[in-house]
C-alpha cells in the first residue's frame, strides 16, 4: 500500500537493511543534533545582537539592509572566542559528544582539547523543508588583507559550511 501511494505521488522510497536498533540509535542522534543546532542558533543570534556582535551586525546590515530579515532568518555571530559556544553548551547541559558529531565543536590536533568550530564568523542557518536548522554557512569576519596589504591567512576560507551529512 505504501509503495502504491509513493508511486502515485512520484515519491522514491528508500529501503534500509540496517537493523532496527541501529536505525533507532541514528534517529536519536539526529534528534539530539537538531536540538544542538537549535541551541547554537539561539546562541549565535544572541551574540549577534550583543555588543560583541556589533561588527557582524554592521556587515550584515550593509549586505541585506533590512533588520527584519536578520531577525526572521536568525542571522548570528560566532564570537572571536574558541570556547564561547562550548561554555554555553555546558551551561545548558548539552552533550559535547553530540556537538562534536554535529561539527559545532572540534578537537585540536595538537592538544586533543575541544574548541568551537566556528570562530569570528557571521552565521547563516541552513534549514530543512520543515524549517529546522540542520547546519550553518559561516562567513569569516576577518579582513581579507592585513594592514601591510598582504593576504590575511586567518581570512581563509571565506565561507565554511557545517559538514554534517547525517541531517542533509
Amino acid at each position: 500500500a505504501v509503495k502504491a501511494l509513493a508511486d502515485k505521488g512520484h515519491v522514491i522510497l528508500h529501503y534500509s537493511d540496517e537493523p532496527e536498533e541501529q536505525r533507532d540509535t541514528q534517529a536519536a542522534l539526529k534528534a539530539s543534533m537538531k536540538v544542538a543546532y537549535k541551541h547554537a542558533t539561539d546562541y549565535f543570534a544572541a551574540v549577534f545582537k550583543s555588543e560583541e556582535g556589533k561588527q557582524a551586525r554592521e556587515y550584515a546590515l550593509s549586505r541585506w539592509n533590512d533588520p527584519r530579515f536578520l531577525d526572521e532568518y536568525q542571522i548570528g555571530y560566532a564570537p572571536n572566542n574558541w570556547q564561547g559556544f562550548i561554555q554555553y553548551a555546558e551551561e545548558h547541559s548539552l552533550s559535547l559528544d553530540v556537538l562534536e558529531q554535529a561539527r559545532l565543536v572540534t578537537r585540536s590536533k595538537k592538544t586533543g582539547q575541544l574548541h568551537d568550530f566556528f570562530v569570528n564568523r557571521l552565521m547563516i542557518p541552513i534549514r530543512n523543508h520543515y524549517g529546522e536548522v540542520i547546519g550553518f554557512s559561516a562567513r569569516t569576519m576577518e579582513p581579507a588583507k592585513l594592514p601591510d596589504g598582504s593576504k590575511n591567512p586567518n581570512a581563509e576560507p571565506k565561507y565554511i559550511n557545517t559538514a554534517n551529512y547525517l541531517l542533509y
